[in-house]
């Protein structure tokens, strides 16, 4: 008995899950928390995540449910545009940069170290390499449109591909005790 694959479906729902459900709410809480306490390093992370995530989750199914997303009060939604979310990724990525650049506050590489410990162990420059390459992703991801070299498009996704991650020594990798996933 053979199978038939979906290599390029998200048939168990894990994008969807892994967006709405796990990274969103805890995103947006780290965001709230790290606002309240002028963690601005961790709210830079989170907001990088958040966007890494906005971006997957787009890619893989278009138009998402993004603007009424984490409204618990709703039993219906509207989707946005994948246009809308591409442009949101965006300003989350620039929001990301400006919190990962801030040294006020409660700004701490020991405590970031810390909360980051398995990941890019506080390394605030990788994050920001990370969040280069989400801007990359988002602008190459409009490459099959009409006006994405008159747009500047093309110029954009090359800025920031040249700014994002180099070497493999710059890839995120989740650390677990007897090696890396």
């Amino acid at each position: 008995m053979g199978g038939v694959f979906a290599t390029a479906s998200d048939i168990t729902g894990n994008v969807w899950a892994m967006h709405y459900y796990g990274i969103g709410p805890n995103a947006k809480y780290i965001i709230s928390r790290g606002t309240e306490q002028k963690k601005w390093d961790y709210v830079g992370v989170a907001t990088a995540i958040f966007a890494w995530s906005w971006l997957v989750t787009t890619e893989q199914y278009g138009e998402v449910i993004m603007r009424q997303a984490f409204d618990t009060e709703r039993q219906q939604f509207d989707y946005d545009s994948q246009s809308d979310v591409y442009d949101s990724v965006r300003v989350m990525c620039d929001n990301a940069i400006a919190f990962l650049n801030r040294t006020d506050g409660a700004v701490s590489a020991t405590n970031l170290k810390y909360g980051d410990n398995y990941f890019y162990g506080g390394d605030v420059n990788k994050w920001k390499k990370f969040v280069y390459g989400i801007l990359a992703r988002s602008y190459i991801s409009l490459s099959g449109k009409a006006n994405f070299v008159s747009s500047g498009f093309a110029d954009s996704a090359i800025k920031y591909a040249n700014l994002s991650l180099a070497t493999n020594a710059d890839n995120a990798s989740v650390r677990v005790s007897g090696g890396a996933i």
